[in-house]
C-alpha cells in the first residue's frame, strides 16, 4: 500500500495545478485515443502506430520517444463561458529490435485522463448564494513491455503486451460562498492497481498494410480516502472494478509520396461492473481518417480528422461526443531522430455543455541508440 501511495503521489505531482476538461469527472475519466504526436496528427491512430504490439516492419534501430501534450479549453453553457488550461506528459516509449524479426518494447503511457474542473449553478444559502466546486487532478497509467515477431519477414508480424495499471486521483470539493469563504472543503483520493493485455497483428502486402489489435484492460482495484478538515473520515479498499475490451483495426494505403490511413476503434463499455454491478455505460467508439503527404524524405506534411463517442454522459444521459481535426509534421535531427508535432482542435459536446480545444502535441525521438551496425571491409 505505501508503494502505491507513493506512486500515485508521483502521478500527482507531475499533474497538479492543472486541469483539462469539464467532463473528465466522470467513470474513471477522458480516454486517451493517441499515444504520440505522429498518431494524432493522423487523426488519433493506434493500430497502425507503434502503439500495436506487433512493432513495426521499419524499425531497424532503438526508437525512443517521449511526448507532451498541452491543451487550452474553452467551455460553454448557455451564456456562460469559462476557459482552462491543461500541460501534461503523456508516454515515454522504448522499442528496439533484438535479432532481425524480433523486436522488444517498454512503455509508459496515459491510459485515462482525470483532470478536470467544475462548478455548479449558484444556489441559495441562508443570506448568501453558495455554489459547489470541484478540481481533479490524476489519471491512469500503463506501464508496459511487449515482444513483436516478424512471422513472414516484412509482410506478416504479430505481439503480445503486459502491462501495470498504475494511477491515482485527486478530487477537491469545496462548498463555498460567492465572493467570500468555503463554508466545507472536503478531499478525496483514489489509487488505482489493475492490469492490461494486448495482441497485435501487422500484415504489409504491396502498398497495403492492416493493423488490428484487442485489449483487455483486465479488473482494476480502487483504494478511496476521503479527508474532511485534516481528518480521514472514510477509506475503502475493497472497490473492484471490471473493465471492458477493447478493438482497433486500421488499414492504410500508399500513392506515390503519399499515404492515407483509416481505422475504427471500439470499446465494450457495457460490460464493465463495480463490486459485480453494471455501470450502465454506453459502448465508445472511434472512426478516424488521416493522410500523410511526403514532400521530400525529412519532411512529411499530415492530416487527419475523427469521430468519437464517449462512455461517458453529460447531467441529462446524453453521450459525450467528439468531433477532431489535426495537422502534423516532423523536424528530422541528423544523428539524432527527429521531433514529430501535432496541431489539433477538438469540439466536444452533450447536450446542454459544450467544449472547444485547441492543444498541441510534441513528441521527442531517438533513433540512432544502439543502431545495428556492420563491419566495413576495405576502403
Amino acid at each position: 500500500m505505501k508503494v502505491l501511495i507513493t506512486i500515485g503521489s508521483v502521478i500527482l505531482l507531475f499533474r497538479y495545478g492543472y486541469s483539462q476538461s469539464f467532463f473528465a469527472m466522470k467513470g474513471l475519466g477522458e480516454e486517451c485515443l493517441s499515444a504520440d504526436a505522429y498518431a494524432q496528427s493522423l487523426g488519433n491512430l493506434s493500430a497502425l502506430t507503434y502503439e500495436n504490439p506487433a512493432g513495426s516492419f521499419d524499425l531497424k534501430a532503438t526508437h525512443i520517444t517521449g511526448t507532451l501534450v498541452n491543451n487550452f479549453v474553452l467551455g460553454k453553457e448557455g451564456r456562460k463561458t469559462r476557459l482552462i488550461t491543461d500541460i501534461r506528459p503523456q508516454l515515454m516509449r522504448f522499442k528496439f529490435p533484438v535479432v532481425k524479426r524480433l523486436k522488444l518494447g517498454f512503455k509508459l503511457s496515459e491510459v485515462f485522463n482525470q483532470n478536470f474542473e467544475v462548478y455548479s449553478d449558484s444556489i441559495p444559502h441562508g443570506n448568501y448564494w453558495a455554489r459547489r466546486y470541484i478540481k481533479g487532478f490524476g489519471g491512469i497509467y500503463n506501464l508496459s513491455s511487449s515482444l513483436g515477431y516478424e512471422l513472414i519477414p516484412q509482410t506478416l508480424s504479430a505481439g503480445i503486451e503486459y502491462g501495470k495499471l498504475l494511477g491515482a486521483s485527486l478530487e477537491n470539493w469545496k462548498f463555498e460562498i460567492l465572493g467570500g469563504s468555503n463554508l466545507t472543503s472536503d478531499t478525496v483520493f483514489n489509487y488505482y492497481t489493475g492490469q492490461n493485455l494486448r495482441l497485435g497483428i501487422l500484415v504489409n502486402y504491396q502498398n497495403l498494410i492492416l493493423g488490428f489489435i484487442v485489449e483487455d484492460l483486465l479488473n482494476l482495484a480502487v483504494t478511496e480516502k476521503i479527508v474532511s478538515h485534516n481528518t480521514v473520515v472514510s477509506s475503502n479498499d475493497s472497490i473492484k472494478i471490471k473493465l471492458p475490451r477493447s478493438v482497433s483495426f486500421g488499414i492504410s494505403y500508399q500513392f506515390s509520396n503519399a499515404r492515407i490511413f483509416s481505422e475504427c476503434f471500439f470499446r465494450n463499455w457495457r460490460n464493465a461492473t463495480l463490486n459485480n454491478n453494471l455501470l450502465n455505460y454506453e459502448n465508445s467508439f472511434k472512426v478516424a481518417l488521416g493522410f500523410e503527404y511526403l514532400v521530400n524524405e525529412r519532411y512529411p506534411i499530415r492530416a487527419g480528422t475523427h469521430y468519437y463517442r464517449s462512455y461517458i454522459k453529460d447531467r441529462t444521459r446524453t453521450n459525450i461526443t467528439q468531433l477532431g481535426l489535426s495537422l502534423g509534421s516532423r523536424i528530422s535531427l541528423p544523428n539524432f531522430g527527429g521531433i514529430d508535432y501535432s496541431l489539433k482542435f477538438l469540439h466536444r459536446y452533450g447536450r446542454i455543455l459544450k467544449e472547444d480545444i485547441w492543444g498541441f502535441t510534441l513528441s521527442l525521438s531517438y533513433e540512432e541508440l544502439f543502431k545495428r551496425r556492420t563491419r566495413r571491409w576495405g576502403s
